[in-house]
């Protein structure tokens, strides 16, 4: 018997491949310029643009070093075996705009702050919950204990009692409107992502007694690259796509707080794809933050992380400092560390030895979290996949903590187990 869907499916495939065949195989000089650039994976990546000439890339030719002294190639970025980033942990090259130096002055902006006994605290919460159960023309993702989980989240959540929580992988209708009603019952207002002719898995929670009544408004957004790899539906037949969940609120003493979640693209040699969303979502935040200053924070699952373990470590970098730099915000995981060493051993290319902080974990690892070692191979990608950033227009702010939430095991009918194949983020901040 003929699936008829798939064929369509595969011939729709084609075609648009095709078309993007027609262009020429070489990287546009603006990230947003060519949509269809994301079918060229790293592998046809042979070019010899260099760094600079990609204006939103240009930072990113300090992290490397050429040691033919020539100028860096984007090649070299986002190859399918980039140049090692030898001065992505040199500590001493300080006259370079490098990592280090990100983390050092921001980490010690955050320290050098003073706020006031009385300042008032705000708290956030990201979090990746795998509820997933969608099927693409080749492949099935379901996650383990589904039903279980999704039954236990919500309590375990919401009894957090932070401020604001934003979730990622919520992507059946039935599910968010399951976490919509047991918000109700701890006092928090329920903002869903696109659910109609598509699904993007977000969804935020805010406090009601923290906003200004009436004072909430939202926008739902599609990435503009999205992956045909990724062409998932779901049970409730509804497709699975990228978007950007914003969300902003007057809050009753610190004012207007503007919210980005995401889920960014997750195939592994998809770098590019991954740092045009980035682009994309820093120029929205650019535009929010001048139209309408106030807090801001980018929250979810960025799948990018200062370093990974294994040797896709670039196709995680070179978004996640794309992403910092664009957005021009801070990391405030990285501002709540111990220690300006805790803060800088993230960069540390071993991830064994990485954040050594009391409170801390990375959020995806294969070692240590039971269910992410049903979904993944044990030598997986280990590290902070799942940030949040932000950047305060008005006001004196100061991060105060952070740490990872849901790191214990709960008991389901297969046995012990984590309630995500992700841990949570948490980060608290106080405001005069």
């Amino acid at each position: 018997m003929v699936d008829f869907r798939f064929l369509i499916f595969v011939i729709l495939l084609l075609s648009s491949f095709m078309g993007c065949q027609s262009r020429q195989k070489r990287l546009p000089s603006s990230l947003l310029s060519h949509p269809c650039e994301h079918y060229f994976k790293m592998k046809s990546f042979k070019v010899n643009m260099v760094v600079d000439e990609v204006e939103e890339l240009k930072h990113m030719q300090y992290f490397i070093k050429d040691k033919d002294g020539g100028r860096p190639l984007l090649s070299d970025l986002l190859g399918r075996k980039p140049k090692a980033f030898e001065r992505l942990f040199n500590k001493s090259d300080a006259k370079l705009a490098s990592p280090v130096d990100y983390y050092t002055n921001s980490y010690l902006k955050n320290k050098n702050k003073v706020v006031s006994p009385e300042a008032e605290e705000l708290s956030i919460l990201t979090y990746n919950v795998a509820l997933i159960d969608l099927k693409g023309p080749t492949i099935r993702v379901k996650s383990p204990f589904k039903k279980e989980r999704e039954k236990l989240l919500p309590g375990h959540i919401f009894s957090t009692d932070h401020h604001v929580i934003q979730l990622q992988e919520v992507f059946e209708v039935s599910s968010s409107k399951f976490f919509t009603k047991e918000a109700k019952k701890y006092g928090y207002e329920a903002v869903t992502g696109h659910r109609e002719d598509y699904t993007d898995g977000l969804m935020t929670f805010i406090k009601k007694d923290i906003m200004e009544e009436s004072s909430l408004t939202t926008r739902k957004d599609l990435y503009k690259i999205q992956d045909l790899d990724e062409a998932f539906i779901g049970k409730e037949k509804l497709a699975s796509k990228r978007g950007l969940l914003e969300v902003s609120f007057r809050h009753k003493r610190f004012g207007d707080i503007h919210l980005f979640n995401t889920h960014n693209i997750s195939q592994g040699d998809q770098a590019w794809a991954r740092v045009q969303q980035m682009a994309e979502l820093g120029e929205k935040v650019r535009l929010k933050a001048n139209d309408k200053p106030g807090m801001l924070f980018i929250t979810g699952d960025l799948n990018a992380t200062p370093v990974a373990k294994n040797n896709l470590s670039p196709m995680n970098t070179v978004p996640h400092y794309t992403g910092l730099h664009l957005s021009q915000t801070d990391d405030l995981v990285i501002q709540s560390k111990n220690s300006l060493d805790d803060a800088l051993s993230e960069l540390n290319p071993h991830p064994d030895e990485l954040l050594q902080g009391v409170n801390w974990k990375n959020t995806v690892d294969p070692v240590n979290n039971n269910l992410y070692k049903r979904d993944y191979k044990e030598g997986s990608v280990t590290g902070r996949l799942d940030h949040i950033w932000g950047r305060f227009e008005k006001g004196n702010c100061k991060v105060i903590r952070g740490k990872s939430e849901f790191t214990k095991q709960v008991t389901l009918s297969g046995g012990d187990s984590h309630l995500s194949d992700h841990f949570g983020v948490s980060v608290s901040i106080k405001c005069d």
